[in-house]
């Protein structure tokens, strides 16, 4: 591990429909004609018929319910991430999370600054991304689409243990629907421990209804899911919308 390695990210965002795809491979199983492909699901669209038909069923069915609590919000620490974003590499960039909202998070390490989601800017391929980095002496931040994944089982073998892990945990209801989409939070907890992250926070949930379940379900079932295998609360946890998050720093 590179000493100026100050912390490791994992973004992932569980989306398993083909993405389009520039200079395919076609020797790599995960290389479609159409696009990027999951190896481990297929991936089947949605006829036109089925979106207004379950909208119509939810609908009926008074779904999603209401949350009982409002998603939880804190006032930002504006003063640390504006010094934070200007403090350029090496050790004087404090690594960090900070939690805008739905999928959109800002992770200052190693002197970079990246915002995350693709519903509020164009998105960027996880192969740029990773050459970015890489140009830039940060070797180990990786975005991973569960679509894009075709060594799942060996990532963590080949990178080593996640500092944080970004894993989504909305927008999982009904699963005949939505299990092609996103994961639900016993499968985020699953992949947790499938990557090896030290630690893991819930994204993509608290901002939209998009789906069946209310706004504050993923944290309830995130705490079965973390129950029922065996985590540690702290190990996979959700934040509060403006909440900073310091990560520790790597001992070289």
């Amino acid at each position: 591990m590179p000493a100026r390695l100050a912390a490791s990210l994992l973004i992932a965002s569980t989306l398993l429909a083909p993405h389009p795809i520039v200079n395919a491979d076609e020797t790599r199983p995960h290389h479609r004609p159409n696009g990027f492909q999951n190896n481990y699901i297929e991936f089947e669209p949605k006829g036109l018929d089925e979106l207004p038909k379950w909208k119509l069923e939810a609908s009926r069915s008074g779904r999603p319910q209401p949350p009982a609590t409002p998603t939880p919000r804190v006032t930002p620490d504006a003063e640390f991430i504006h010094t934070n974003a200007r403090a350029g590499a090496g050790a004087m960039m404090q690594p960090a999370i900070t939690w805008i909202g739905h999928a959109t998070m800002l992770a200052q390490f190693g002197g970079l600054n990246l915002i995350t989601d693709p519903a509020s800017s164009e998105r960027v391929s996880p192969l740029g991304i990773k050459a970015w980095m890489a140009e830039r002496g940060i070797a180990n931040v990786v975005e991973l689409d569960w679509w894009q994944s075709h060594n799942l089982d060996t990532l963590a073998g080949r990178v080593g243990s996640f500092d944080i892990a970004l894993i989504t945990v909305g927008a999982y209801e009904p699963r005949c629907f939505m299990s092609s989409q996103h994961v639900n939070p016993a499968e985020a907890v699953q992949i947790h421990l499938d990557v090896n992250a030290k630690r893991s926070v819930g994204i993509h949930w608290g901002t939209f209804e998009l789906t069946d379940e209310s706004l504050d379900e993923p944290p309830k079932q995130l705490a079965e899911a973390r129950r029922a295998k065996g985590v540690d609360d702290d190990a996979f946890t959700v934040m509060a919308i403006g909440e900073t998050r310091r990560i520790p720093r790597r001992v070289p």
